[in-house]
């Protein structure tokens, strides 16, 4: 143990990604007195690490691991006293190690994974881990640009949610997490006939789910999502988010959601009074969603004022649409920053507040891309040319 504790687990040149591989290739077949050793080289291994200052970078990553080594310790030692089954106090203890704060860090998501893997092939019927491997799988193809990795990483997210679904024909949730899955292929889909075909197949799933769960917004949520943003159906899309707000008023997903399917359908129309009274009930929608969402999520509450700002501008209610863009401005992630402050502009120029007006546009000038600053300097132009 001392051996294993001074000469592998500390060595920089390991690292701990290494680990993953060997929980792939060891650990569903170890015994829960390896486990118990195991989790005790992990909660030992900081401590020897830090008198070396050569080891000390392994020493910070692994002492994150500390709480759920004393975990999965703690239970190898209830499983063995109290006689509980092999398999299920494995799968338990890998599940307790995944949930450690530091393998939920995106960059220790190939041990997560392996972890995860490890508790499936030790217990067929571990769900929970099903789940969590195929969302873990599903982010991280989300999360990278090499469409290769991507692709790999959807399919075999898609294999592991198919597998814990056979298992659990009746669990609503695999087949909604299967249907997000196909919904971000949509979305990231070339061409228009692929982004219907996985449009579709992602339809499939949710109403797989619904049928299994009919109670349930969120789902409802999706299928409108998907209905507006890869058909281009807002009537579909608004008649499955009034089934949502039936079953939940006070869902602001759903309030925002239909915020965006109200001013759609306002673009869609010619009739002037309709178009008013649609722009007038997203803006009614949006104001609530807002209300509920609070400052729980910054991006989601951006999303919505974004969204209002719209609206009241189709309105012609300018004022109050400055006063909604400069909320919006406060909490704006950096890269859309540039675009408010060319709306700020846009909105002074329409009240004849030519100083103002400049001052937004100077702003988006040093904030915008490159290839958006011609625009940006034409309506430069403009402003200075008004009387």
């Amino acid at each position: 143990l001392a051996h294993q504790i001074a000469f592998l687990m500390p060595f920089p040149s390991v690292r701990i990604n290494n680990l993953g591989q060997f929980l792939g290739d060891h650990l569903a077949i170890l015994d829960l007195h390896y486990l118990a050793t195991f989790a005790l080289i992990l909660l030992l291994a900081p401590f020897v690490a830090d008198q070396k200052p050569d080891r000390l970078t392994a020493s910070n990553r692994l002492a994150g691991l500390k709480n759920a080594a004393a975990l999965a310790l703690a239970a190898a030692a209830a499983a063995a006293v109290y006689g509980t089954n092999m398999k299920w106090s494995k799968a338990g203890i890998l599940d307790k190690l995944c949930k450690e704060e530091y393998l939920q860090r995106p960059e220790q998501w190939p041990i997560t994974a392996a972890i995860h893997e490890a508790a499936i092939q030790s217990w067929p019927r571990a769900d929970s881990h099903y789940l969590a491997l195929g969302k873990l799988l599903l982010d991280r193809a989300a999360a990278t640009e090499d469409a290769a990795q991507q692709k790999a990483l959807f399919l075999k997210a898609d294999g592991v949610l198919e597998t814990g679904g056979i298992r659990k024909p009746l669990d609503p949730v695999f087949p909604v997490r299967r249907g997000n899955l196909y919904l971000k292929l949509a979305l990231a889909a070339p061409t228009a006939e692929q982004k219907t075909a996985l449009g579709r197949k992602a339809m499939e799933f949710y109403q797989q789910g619904i049928a299994r769960d009919p109670g349930n917004p969120t789902i409802w949520n999706n299928m409108a999502y998907v209905q507006l943003v890869v058909f281009n159906a807002p009537d579909e899309s608004h008649r499955l988010l009034l089934r949502s707000v039936a079953l939940h008023a006070a869902s602001h997903p759903a309030l925002g959601l239909l915020g965006d399917v109200l001013f759609r359908k306002g673009l869609g129309t010619t009739n002037a009074a309709e178009q008013k009274t649609l722009f007038a009930h997203a803006v009614t929608n949006y104001q609530r969603a807002i209300t509920l969402v609070g400052n729980s999520s910054p991006e989601t509450r951006y999303k919505y004022l974004a969204g209002l700002g719209k609206s009241l501008v189709k309105l012609g209610d300018l004022p109050q649409a400055i006063t909604n863009y400069q909320n919006a401005l406060a909490i704006s992630p950096p890269a859309e920053r540039w675009r408010n402050e060319e709306m700020l502009a846009r909105l002074r120029t329409d009240l004849n507040d030519k100083t103002n007006a400049l001052a937004h546009l100077q702003r988006a000038l040093e904030l915008a891309p490159e290839d958006k600053r011609p625009n940006l300097l034409n309506l430069r132009q403009e402003i200075l040319a008004r009387p």
